[in-house]
């Protein structure tokens, strides 16, 4: 899970209610974490290509890529929007040369571009795609015999919005019985039930997993 910056929504807060935020800010991500999710449009051809398995997908991150000490060599960028990562069996491809020998000109022949390309201490191509108002960012290397591994941000908004109420210039009273807190507005499809505090765990239907998730 990915937790978001607090300056993000432009919020400078005294100590107790950066504290509500955070709270809030933890549950507000829990749908961020990593669930199935079939490959988009723009790597499709990989379903023909190989195998795509182990899928890994989050709605919203904000991640530099390529990852590690390439993206630090100034060739990579901050990337924002849904992001995949998998591995994808390449049949028939013994060594690493050789998937690289299929991957690569699939991804070029496929609406893809080579931003960069990395030999050194093993092959890597960052690539970039722009067609029919999708945009993407993503990275690809041999794994050893028959695979290949895919790191892709596609470029997307927050799909969740976030308001504060401004606080007023005096201390706001707080009726723990009366309802939700006043300067936070209740989490979408939830109503107040009792200000009582409950440690047992709750589930969470995250959109798109199999089973509710325990917390």
């Amino acid at each position: 899970m990915r937790q978001l910056p607090v300056s993000l929504f432009g919020v400078v807060a005294s100590p107790l209610r950066f504290a509500v935020i955070t709270a809030l800010l933890v549950f507000t991500t829990l749908p961020l974490l990593a669930q199935e999710q079939p490959i988009p449009a723009e790597l499709s051809f990989l379903n023909k290509l190989g195998k795509p398995y182990r899928i890994t997908y989050e709605p919203w991150v904000e991640l530099q890529i390529p990852q590690g000490n390439r993206g630090m060599g100034g060739v990579g960028k901050v990337a924002r929007g849904k992001h995949w990562q998998f591995p994808v069996i390449v049949a028939g491809a013994m060594t690493a040369e050789a998937v690289w020998a299929i991957i690569k000109p699939a991804f070029l022949a496929n609406g893809w571009t080579a931003v960069h390309e990395w030999s050194a201490g093993g092959i890597m191509l960052y690539l970039h795609y722009q067609k029919d108002g999708v945009e993407a960012w993503a990275e690809t290397d041999p794994n050893g015999a028959e695979r290949a591994s895919v790191d892709l941000i596609e470029i997307a908004p927050m799909p969740f919005q976030f308001t504060l109420t401004p606080p007023s210039a005096t201390p706001e009273p707080v009726n723990p019985d009366a309802g939700d807190f006043p300067w936070l507005g209740p989490l979408p499809g939830s109503r107040f039930r009792s200000s009582a505090a409950d440690p047992s765990p709750f589930y969470v239907s995250v959109k798109g997993a199999s089973a509710p998730e325990l917390f």
